[in-house]
């Protein structure tokens, strides 16, 4: 689409995988879109800013420490305006969406790079009543819940060159905390008059241990992998004669192995 949660000054290429999926990659449906992100600028620090039609950025990237390259990184952070610009055109609801990305590496030697990866984003939504709203605005004032959004990833990699390959080591972090709320009067509104009370939470910790070789013109993969998920739902509706609430939570351990030549 024309915004997307991926930042494009960190990616140093990407490769499509419609189908014959390395096998490392566990439980793909349709393909797998795989992003090699860059690593910042070992000599000197620099970064751009970017102004669009819907959203500023500003990255930076450099050296950490002194200059000797050993650890770099490279960050940014994006924010919307369209909550100014749907108030200038008398819009009832303003949506407000930050998100940010980050790199840090740092080479132990020359055999060994430990990288730290994140990012996420925050998504608020806000209403304002237009001096004079049509029946329409007025409508959308009492039907659109008050939703928000937090999400976060974060990982961290050991990579180990070996004489005719690499092994690799990962540990990641998803998390997605999605909230909605609706009352009689989103404008004004009081806990007695709620219609709509929505939490949930997705959160899902990975891990993953990757041997890749070279032998005699063959690429050998192996490795193991193991996700642990969590997942909770909480929900209140209040409806005609009566109020419906529901509630469940979930966790699952899921493993394998793999190996690929």
């Amino acid at each position: 689409g024309p915004v997307g949660l991926l930042n494009v000054s960190f990616i140093e290429g990407v490769t499509l995988h419609t189908s014959a999926f390395p096998a490392k990659y566990d439980n793909p449906l349709s393909g797998v879109l795989q992003f090699k992100q860059k690593n910042g600028n070992p000599e000197k620090f620099q970064g751009n800013f970017r102004l669009s039609a819907s959203e500023a950025a500003l990255t930076a990237e450099g050296p950490l420490g002194k200059k000797n390259g050993k650890t770099t990184y490279i960050a940014s952070v994006r924010r919307s305006y369209l909550q100014f610009l749907f108030q200038l055109i008398e819009l009832p609801f303003l949506p407000d969406y930050w998100d940010y990305q980050y790199k840090v590496t740092h080479k132990l030697d020359k055999k060994n790079e430990l990288n730290l990866i994140g990012l996420g984003a925050i998504d608020n939504f806000t209403f304002k009543r237009p001096k004079n709203p049509t029946l329409e605005q007025l409508a959308i004032l009492e039907q659109i819940p008050l939703n928000t959004q937090r999400t976060n990833t974060a990982g961290i990699t050991w990579r180990h060159t070996t004489p005719k390959g690499y092994w690799l080591l990962a540990l990641s972090n998803s998390r997605l905390v999605n909230t909605a709320d609706q009352y009689k009067d989103n404008e004004k509104p009081v806990e007695a008059e709620k219609i709509l009370r929505y939490r949930s939470v997705e959160d899902e910790t990975r891990f993953r241990y990757e041997w890749n070789h070279s032998v005699n013109g063959w690429q050998l993969s192996a490795g193991v992998v193991g996700l642990f998920a969590q997942y909770s739902n909480a929900t209140f509706q209040r409806r005609p004669g009566y109020n419906a609430n529901y509630e469940t939570d979930i966790n699952f351990l899921r493993y394998g192995a793999f190996f690929q030549a």
